[in-house]
């Protein structure tokens, strides 16, 4: 707007000039032109200011650091994120394979005699367990975060022991057992369990036992042939189990966590059972049962 007025107010005075003194048309032109470039210097700014506006740009600019001890530090910190807490909850599945190390128990074998035929007598010998291998199949279900309640199964292909005095390496045969197990459950990603079972155990024999309870058949017929009966229980045996186990878990991801464990295992077996009754009706009975503790380590994985 100043600029325009500047420019209008030239033309004026200078037309008013040119009436008056009656200046040609050629003279306006050259007024006008005049007036044109007076408007342009109006319109551009003076070195002075251009200075002026130029210093105040550098004062508001930020002040440069005259060295690198200057430049304030950026404090960094490498703590770790904290971690996500682990959810227990739900059905667990536990596969597992694992080694009974050691053990120790006790058998004994009985002759219970009714009549004169015979005397009643029982003997005891200990054994010492052989390393077995083992698998095991648990399923819990936490009923709260810290405890879970489930079966567990347990099967030993071929369960063996040494015999004091006896041969080197006796054979049961294969062990199947079914427990009920209570488990508690403390800690985080690495967490620690405590866990009790108590069930049944059967035994499928064989090996040494077998042996047994084939002699005990070929008595059976030979008896049944003088005119007796005779009956051999010949399995599968029916045991008890109980025991405690201590387990460490580290949880690999939300869904999967590895375990060892680490187990103190009671069996008590009833085995091969011979009942005889002549032909005077005289009856006898030959037994043989066993129980011990072994020690057994364990490593599965819960998903």
């Amino acid at each position: 707007m100043k600029n325009a007025r500047i420019f209008w107010v030239c033309i004026a005075r200078r037309l008013g000039i040119d009436r008056k003194v009656g200046l040609s048309r050629s003279s306006r032109q050259v007024t006008i032109a005049l007036c044109f470039a007076a408007l342009h210097f109006a319109a551009a700014p003076s070195a002075a200011q251009e200075a002026l506006d130029l210093t105040r740009v550098e004062s508001a600019a930020p002040a440069k650091p005259e060295s690198l001890a200057d430049v304030p530090e950026t404090e960094w910190t490498d703590a770790p994120e904290p971690e996500k807490p682990v959810v227990r909850e739900g059905l667990i599945l536990l596969p597992s394979l694992g080694l009974a190390f050691t053990g120790s128990g006790t058998l004994e074998a009985s002759l219970d005699c009714q009549a004169d035929a015979c005397t009643s007598a029982s003997f005891e010998r200990d054994y010492s367990q052989n390393p077995n291998a083992l698998l095991g199949f648990d399923t819990l279900y936490h009923v709260l975060p810290s405890l879970r309640l489930g079966l567990g199964l347990q099967w030993i292909p071929t369960s063996d022991v040494d015999v004091e005095n006896g041969d080197s390496s006796t054979e049961f045969g294969d062990e199947l057992s079914t427990t009920a197990v209570v488990e508690g459950v403390f800690g985080g990603k690495s967490a620690g369990a405590l866990r009790g079972f108590i069930g049944t155990t059967f035994l499928f024999p064989g090996g040494e036992l077998q042996e047994l309870i084939d002699a005990m058949d070929a008595a059976c017929r030979s008896t049944g042939g003088a005119g007796g009966s005779c009956n051999v229980a010949d399995g599968p045996y029916v045991g008890l189990t109980l025991g405690a186990a201590a387990a460490f878990l580290r949880q690999v991801s939300r869904g999967a966590a590895l375990r060892v464990e680490l187990a103190l295992q009671y069996v008590s077996f009833s085995g091969p059972n011979l009942e005889v009754t002549d032909e005077a009706g005289r009856r006898y009975e030959d037994s043989l049962s066993w129980s011990g503790t072994r020690l057994s380590l364990r490593f599965g994985i819960e998903f």
